[in-house]
């Protein structure tokens, strides 16, 4: 998820095993050498760094200091643009990072950006601006809006055909955690489930029917195999491992109710299929609800 606004984060800075020890955190923002308050996303690397990236350049947090990067007009390899909404390790180890509206490459080992990765696409048959990237353990899922959705491992790189059609575009995608499978979804609601091989095992046009219209739509998957739709729209959970919805579009958008905000309803009556006996999420009943510490709380498990 996306943090569109944030004055302060806390970063956890030591773990204990769970039979025992506290844990520690710290605040830090503007003050402690953040390049700002407003952030977009945070990454942690494979190195142990936590990488910040904010509206006014990108951050390096290493758990004692922090380094700015910010481009610098005399300086090539500097990263190209201050605005920063997206950073994505590669397998490779070389970070993908969104510096204002497109992708530019940061290599660990020069410390220093390449802001015209055409060459390095071209070597991966991609010749379109990417506009979406997003990495698992294996490789890449590139997208670029005028050629399509391509898989990227090691020196392979495969174009996924029956992903999208006409003038749809992708908005979302999201690796499961089964490690096999991942999560695709466009700008009409259109969900596409394929393999590690790049086959399609679902094609889910539910919300699709539902909403009728064009919208932005995030995915997440949880550790329990829940993936989470939302947007403008609503928000919908869909149950991979039984394929069911556990809260179905046609519920419509989850509202708050009226008398102190804490609680999500949906107007509808709509049932969980329960997957696991420890999950007791399951929603019965006309306008049954969901508060919103329980939805926060799968969410932060999921992340955990």
């Amino acid at each position: 998820m996306k943090i569109r606004e944030l004055l302060t984060f806390i970063l956890l800075l030591t773990i204990t095993d769970l039979s025992g020890a506290s844990l520690r955190f710290k605040h830090i923002e503007a003050t402690d050498g953040l390049s700002d308050n407003k952030i977009n996303t945070i990454l942690k690397d494979r190195d142990g760094f936590v990488w910040i990236a904010t509206v006014s350049g990108l951050n390096r947090y290493d758990g004692y200091n922090i380094k700015v990067y910010r481009n610098e007009p005399d300086d090539s390899t500097s990263i190209s643009d201050n605005f920063i909404d997206d950073i994505v390790q590669a397998a490779d180890g070389k970070l993908w990072i969104s510096a204002g509206g497109r992708y530019v490459m940061y290599d660990p080992e020069t410390d220093s950006f390449n802001n015209q990765p055409d060459k390095v696409l071209a070597s991966y048959g991609i010749k379109g601006e990417p506009t979406k990237i997003v990495a698992d353990s294996k490789g890449e899922w590139i997208y670029a809006k005028d050629e399509g959705l391509f898989r990227h491992t090691g020196d392979s790189t495969t174009k996924l055909e029956g992903i999208i059609s006409g003038n749809r575009e992708i908005t979302g995608i999201c690796p499961l955690n089964d490690s096999i499978n991942t999560a695709i979804i466009d700008n009409h609601g259109t969900i596409t489930i394929v393999n590690s091989a790049g086959k399609v095992t679902r094609h889910d046009d539910t919300i699709a029917a539902t909403i009728k219209g064009a919208a932005h739509f995030w995915l997440f998957a949880d550790r329990e195999g829940l993936l989470w739709v939302y947007g403008i729209p609503g928000v919908w959970v869909l149950d991979t491992h039984s394929g069911g919805w556990i809260h179905p579009p046609e519920c419509g958008s989850l509202t708050r109710t009226p008398e102190d905000g804490s609680i999500l309803r949906c107007p509808t009556t709509f049932t969980r299929r329960q997957s696991a006996p420890s999950r007791r999420m399951t929603q019965a009943g006309h306008g049954s609800g969901l508060t919103m510490k329980a939805l926060q709380s799968s969410i932060k498990a999921g992340m955990s």
